[in-house]
């Protein structure tokens, strides 16, 4: 089945459709719906990237962790995409969990604890890190909001200048590859240092980079200096898989339908007979598969969502295929004839995603003096600022590479046998011109009557849940607090108590 859609052309879309003829109207095309979808269009990997999907993401310019930034996020956005898919091994987030959430039945009461208050704290130290390394400049941005799909933003980490790299895979293929703007989405740990890449992790840069429309991210593990980065590609295919289930769970939502634990798209590991298989997580079972040899099965979670199944999921939200390719034409399955029977070929109804191209392209630890560190804790007392305190610490990713080659031909570099990780030398980075984009400003205008209201009103809860929250925080140190014996001269040596 296929289905017709006119959209504008202008220099800002992003998706190539196979299926594109050109409309007798001026400025329209009838894009086929029946391809996969979700493709950037980019036949030259040495030029430009592509920008954006149809249109240029909505900015909103408010500061991050601001009561107007909270009030402008919406519904879905990136730190919780593998939330809402399944692809997260934190404890209730799951998507059937999600859906209580986001539909306000139940309330997510999460304001962040000591390891994010951490990452906070340490965000301006690890973007120094990625501009040094790399030789870029890293911006914080507000948050942007989809025009494909409203209920969809997300709000960057950073986001670099475009640049070119040139260097050496492990395996002796040489690249050349223009990036273009890249996105950098930093993780600071207290407590881990990560070996690999984490599967939420994964989906969250994937997440943006569909938003933005940009071809490469940057995903940067942190802790106490020891400092691992992995560049990532765009994966239209992961995202097709991820979307299609993004878009299941909004509707899921707007229809008040609950997400049960049967439902396949968000079952990834039912199989009759084997209860507790892979006997862990989604996302570690994962993790396991694609990063480890020892881990490495070969084996799906599931067999492929059927077309029947697919149908049966329309059927439970009250939608006919006509009605979901009107809402969503880049996701309409592609249904073939097999053996005389209809099935689904591409991503979207695999159990798991396929897994995108990651290139582990810089790993250094520094050491750390015992005065920098309180303690014996990974926290460090001073914040250094100074570009030559970094460039002093840090080696360029182009030394580091010249390094690694050097040990790797000596025989000395540390070998992991268990390790399934693809290693890029970055020998070269360039600037590159930067594409035709209008220079980025404050877009709140742009917002439809109804999105301003719903703004309004979230921002006015916000302030108004503060002084409640202050108060039920002063009313519980009340509460549990008693006043210690006062000494012979009356004072309790608690300038608390002894303020009066």
């Amino acid at each position: 089945m296929s289905a017709r859609l006119n959209l504008k052309i202008n220099t800002y879309s992003r998706f190539h459709f196979p299926n594109l003829v050109l409309s007798p109207m001026a400025g329209l095309v009838e894009i086929s719906v029946g391809d996969i979808g979700l493709v950037p269009f980019n036949t030259d990997k040495r030029t430009l990237p592509p920008r954006h999907v149809i249109r240029r993401p909505q900015l909103y310019t408010d500061p991050q962790k601001s009561d107007e930034w909270l009030a402008r996020r919406t519904e879905q956005t990136a730190s919780q995409a593998g939330a809402n898919v399944g692809l997260s091994p934190y404890r209730d987030a799951f998507p059937e969990h999600r859906y209580l959430e986001i539909a306000g039945i139940v309330a997510n009461d999460f304001q962040g604890n000591e390891h994010t208050r951490y990452g906070e704290r340490y965000e301006d130290r690890i973007r120094h890190i990625q501009q040094v390394v790399f030789s870029i400049v890293v911006i914080e941005s507000g948050c942007y909001r989809s025009w494909l799909h409203r209920f969809q933003s997300c709000s960057l980490d950073g986001e670099s200048n475009a640049i070119r790299i040139r260097g050496l895979l492990d395996n002796g293929e040489r690249v050349d590859w223009a990036l273009g703007k890249i996105l950098c989405e930093d993780k600071a740990s207290k407590l881990h240092f990560y070996e690999t890449p984490r599967i939420p992790h994964i989906a969250q840069l994937q997440y943006q980079m569909m938003i933005m429309g940009r071809w490469y991210g940057i995903l940067h593990y942190w802790h106490r200096d020891c400092t691992r980065i992995w560049l990532m590609r765009y994966d239209p295919q992961f995202c097709l898989w991820m979307q299609r289930r993004l878009a299941l769970l909004h509707e899921h939502v707007a229809r008040k339908v609950p997400v049960l634990r049967s439902n396949p798209y968000f079952n990834h590991r039912a199989i009759p007979g084997q209860r507790h298989w892979p006997g862990c997580t989604v996302a570690d079972w994962m993790a396991r598969e694609w990063f480890t040899c020892d881990g490495h099965t070969g084996r799906a979670l599931r067999p492929r969502i059927t077309v029947a199944e697919w149908l049966d999921e329309l059927a439970l939200l009250g939608m006919s295929e006509e009605q979901w390719a009107a809402a969503y034409p880049e996701l309409v399955p592609r249904i073939s004839m097999r053996n005389r029977q209809k099935v689904c070929l591409d991503a979207g109804n695999l159990a798991t995603p396929p897994r995108p191209q990651i290139f582990l392209v810089y790993e250094h630890r520094r050491d750390v003096p015992d005065e920098e560190v309180e303690g014996g804790d990974a926290c460090y007392v001073t914040d250094q600022d100074d570009p030559a305190w970094f460039h002093r610490n840090f080696p360029h990713v182009t030394e580091w590479a010249a390094e690694q080659i050097r040990l790797t031909n000596l025989g000395r570099r540390p070998h992991r046998p268990n390790e399934r990780m693809t290693r890029l030398y970055i020998n070269e980075v360039l600037p590159m011109p930067e594409a035709d984009e209008p220079e980025p400003g404050d877009e709140a205008h742009l917002d439809s009557m109804a999105e301003s209201l719903e703004f309004q009103r979230r921002l006015a809860n916000l302030k108004a849940r503060k002084p409640a929250a202050r108060q039920a925080t002063l009313d519980e140190f009340l509460r549990v607090a008693h006043a210690p014996d006062p000494s012979p001269s009356g004072e309790t040596t608690n300038p608390l108590w002894d303020a009066d």
